[in-house]
């Protein structure tokens, strides 16, 4: 795609800090984690390693249908199996199915990235750097915040995702949904373009 317009790539930020204050929020949890659904402190870091492996592993294979689908289809696909898993985490009474979970919170997590990548220019430097930043503060208000909620209310750690991502995920979904409609850039205006928007049109 080109030229994409800064509101979509604003949008598409946030997710990446929510993405990232997911993995690293249950961390600080054990206590309170052990307490509602029975995770013992040994798996705790499996908590963590399950997004990760969810995220990690399919980042590729979702870019890889986005480009059949389109962005705005794996965005979609993306922000609902988050939004669900993340809900369905403080629900569950047992360690096992809360793991389940964490590694389908990491699907979607990918499927948000894997069409972020779809929709950002090719070697945005400046981009690059701010989604950096984006993933580094959202890393570190993810541990902030569960080493900082009161026991009792450790479930907003989960539940304050979905409005979060929602919140980005309105505003994208609107200009993706404007983009497909005008079509694709004809190819007097790719020839045009910087090379780099070139190759992130094709």
């Amino acid at each position: 795609m080109v030229d994409a317009p800064r509101p979509l790539l604003a949008a598409l930020a946030l997710h990446q800090f929510v993405i990232a204050g997911a993995g690293a929020v249950v961390a600080p949890l054990g206590e309170e984690l052990r307490a509602a659904n029975g995770l013992p402190a040994t798996l705790l870091p499996w908590a963590v390693i399950a997004y990760a492996v969810g995220l990690g592993a399919l980042v590729l294979p979702a870019r890889r249908l986005g480009r059949r689908t389109g962005p705005l289809a794996m965005l979609l696909i993306g922000l609902w199996l988050f939004a669900q898993a993340s809900v369905a985490c403080t629900l569950v009474p047992d360690a096992e199915p809360f793991l389940a979970l964490r590694a389908a919170q990491g699907a979607g997590a990918a499927a948000l990235t894997a069409a972020a990548l779809l929709v950002v220019p090719a070697h945005t430097n400046r981009l690059i750097v701010v989604w950096g930043a984006m993933i580094v503060a959202g890393l570190t208000a993810g541990l902030v915040a569960g080493a900082n909620m009161p026991a009792s209310h450790w479930r907003w750690t989960f539940w304050a995702d979905v409005p979060l991502a929602a919140a980005g995920g309105v505003t994208a979904i609107r200009i993706l949904r404007v983009r497909r409609r005008r079509g694709p850039a004809p190819a007097a205006v790719r020839d045009a373009a910087p090379q780099p928007v070139r190759d992130a049109a094709a």
